[in-house]
């Protein structure tokens, strides 16, 4: 556990555990610091891992490098229900491979610019910065038609 890399990252429930330059990219390996989570399905505390798998997810740069968290996925399973229940983590959205804040940046570089810089400055696909471009603009239309006017 790095306290100081904890509260850089400010991720919640997670601890750094390891950190590696590989190349030109910082990859900090993850845990989780909640042991349970609650079933979705029928609210029952959950305490009884099925599986964990590692998933490699991009996150904001730092000094000029790009970031990877190796982040664990834990299965759970329910003795109540007999559903198998994947924790979903509040920095990640289902199924992406990027941090929240990663694909904000990216939304906004892209308004500012084009997709093809974002694509070259970042490494990424022009795919890739095409869905998630769609993908927050979607968010961010959602965002404003539920908020009231100020």
């Amino acid at each position: 556990m790095d306290f100081y890399l904890d509260n850089l990252l400010h991720l919640p429930n997670m601890t750094v555990v390891s950190c590696q330059t590989v190349e030109d990219s910082v990859v900090l390996q993850l845990e989780c610091l909640n042991e349970t989570m609650s079933c979705p399905h029928c609210g029952r505390t959950l305490d009884t891992i099925n599986q964990t798998e590692a998933v490699s997810i991009r996150d904001l740069p730092v000094f000029g490098q790009r970031v990877y968290l190796q982040v664990p996925r834990r299965q759970f399973h329910c003795g109540d229900c007999q559903k198998f229940c994947t924790e979903r983590l509040p920095f990640i959205s289902w199924r992406h491979h990027y941090t929240i804040r990663y694909e904000q940046t990216i939304y906004e570089q892209v308004k500012q610019t084009s997709l093809e810089a974002v694509s070259r400055a970042e490494g990424l696909g022009s795919a890739a910065v095409k869905t998630i471009f769609e993908q927050q603009a979607a968010l961010s239309i959602k965002k404003s038609s539920t908020c009231p006017n100020d």
